[in-house]
């Protein structure tokens, strides 16, 4: 799965989330944060650190690969 992270990274959370057929609560759990907080992150009213951000896609069982490259000229 890929995640634009400037169209809506928190609907990729909970895609993720659901793919792996885990409910808010358990990978709240499972990420160490609250399920209110998760509830924000997958609703866009908060935004994750990068370090929340691939904890909470761990416990989905994701392995997350993040790939930079220089923008192209046009």
């Amino acid at each position: 799965m890929q995640i634009d992270p400037s169209a809506n990274l928190g609907g990729g959370m909970r895609r993720a989330r659901l793919a792996a057929g885990l409910g808010l609560r358990e990978v709240a759990r499972l990420a160490g944060t609250s399920h209110a907080t998760l509830n924000a992150y997958e609703t866009n009213r908060k935004v994750p650190s990068m370090h929340t951000f691939v904890r909470i896609l761990r416990a989905c069982r994701y392995n997350v690969d993040i790939s930079l490259s220089p923008n192209q000229a046009e």
